[in-house]
């Protein structure tokens, strides 16, 4: 569950090299407030779109949960290091 990660930038900068060509990154979580043990959708593309990646996949679950399926940034796509990355407003919490 994402919502669980302490660190969601520095992650997802960190997951980047380790993905393999055409990898993605996957992500099951509830549509709740963060709060409230869950990611708002748009909460986690903002994220992930701050790093570069893409949705390129979305999926509504059973019992108010949702995957949520991105593609790796790829050169000159997204920040070009960690302190260009522009943090997500709360207000999308």
């Amino acid at each position: 569950m994402y919502h669980e990660v302490a660190q969601p930038y520095g992650l997802l900068w960190n997951l980047r090299p380790a993905l393999r060509p055409g990898g993605r990154v996957a992500v099951i979580d509830a549509r709740k407030v963060t709060a409230q043990h869950g990611t708002p959708p748009d909460l986690l593309r903002c994220e992930l779109a701050a790093v570069g990646y893409r949705q390129t996949a979305f999926y509504n679950l059973q019992e108010n949960t949702y995957l949520a399926v991105f593609m790796p940034p790829s050169p000159p796509d997204g920040p070009v290091s960690p302190s260009a990355i522009k943090p997500c407003s709360p207000s999308r919490s």
